[in-house]
Parts: structure tokens; C-alpha cells; sequence
């Protein structure tokens, strides 16, 4: 039964580390197409790191054409 719990208590967490890396992600996004793509009518390029608040990286994504 506590294993349970504690499982419960543990997918809900992750999914709320998920949700917030997504928002943070779009907000950042929605950030470097404003400023970036049409300012300056160029494709970003780079790559975004998210952290959390203790500085640990949560995800990595590399921007512009040729990241495949």
C-alpha cells in the first residue's frame, strides 16, 4: 500500500517537472522568434539549456536547420 503511494506521489512530480520544462520551454521559444526571427528575418540557431532553480539541466534543444 505505501508503495503505492509512493508511486502515486512520484508520477505526479514528474509530471509537474514536465509541464513547467514545456511552459518554460514555449515561453523561450516565443522569446527568440519575436526577438531572433523577426527582427532580424533570420533562423535561430544554438542550443537552449533549462535548468531548474538549484542549476540543474532538465532538457537541452538545439535550434535552427540543421539539428536532425
Amino acid at each position: 500500500m505505501i508503495e503505492a503511494i509512493i508511486f502515486g506521489f512520484f508520477a505526479y512530480f514528474g509530471t509537474e517537472i514536465g509541464e513547467y520544462a514545456h511552459e518554460k520551454y514555449d515561453q523561450i521559444q516565443e522569446c527568440i522568434e519575436t526577438k531572433c526571427y523577426n527582427e532580424n528575418n533570420i533562423s535561430p540557431e544554438g542550443e537552449i539549456h533549462i535548468v531548474d532553480e538549484d542549476k540543474k539541466e532538465m532538457s537541452t534543444t538545439e535550434l535552427g536547420d540543421n539539428n536532425g
